[in-house]
């Protein structure tokens, strides 16, 4: 994952003695070894690292769909307001190095993905563009997680419990 400031911690996922994968921060002149996030049911599946100050603020996981969890309080507002733009999967793709605007996009199960820009100092978030510009307009079945797999319902469809595929036969 990466070092801190200092140079003598270092980020690293570590599975060992584990169900899931864990975030640690090992200390390289101690050897000691701080469990930073973990999640029973999925692997560390991203981390956001502040640009400069080189902590760890937020570990993603990822069963069913990608949450995130916040160590560091000073971007708890960021991703309250963030959940709210777009029903999609929240990912920061970049930031400024004085972390006033970040790039986040938006995985979407129903549309393209979108991207926008972020103002921390506003919160606001200004649409920028997608993916598939072609799509934008189209009607795209949404899908639905399960923790074995993504499923979708035909457009007009209801979802119903009969709907979830069985896999057990």
């Amino acid at each position: 994952m990466g070092f801190d400031k200092t140079g003598q911690i270092v980020y690293l996922e570590d599975s060992r003695n584990r169900n899931t994968s864990a975030l640690f921060a090992w200390d390289t002149k101690t050897g000691k070894q701080t469990l930073l996030a973990e999640n029973p049911q999925a692997d560390v599946s991203a981390v956001m690292i502040h640009p400069t100050e080189k902590h760890v603020q937020a570990v993603a996981f990822t069963y069913e769909r990608k949450h995130w969890q916040i160590l560091d309080k000073t971007i708890a507002a960021d991703f309250a307001y963030l959940k709210t733009v777009a029903d999609g999967e929240v990912r920061i793709a970049d930031r400024t190095l004085d972390d006033k605007y970040w790039i986040v996009v938006y995985l979407m199960d129903n549309s393209p993905v979108r991207y926008y820009r972020y103002n921390r100092k506003t919160q606001k978030a200004q649409f920028l563009f997608t993916n598939r510009e072609a799509l934008e307009e189209k009607s795209l079945a949404k899908m639905y997680p399960t923790w074995y797999c993504w499923f979708t319902v035909a457009l007009g469809g209801a979802m119903t419990g009969a709907t979830i595929p069985d896999i057990n036969g």
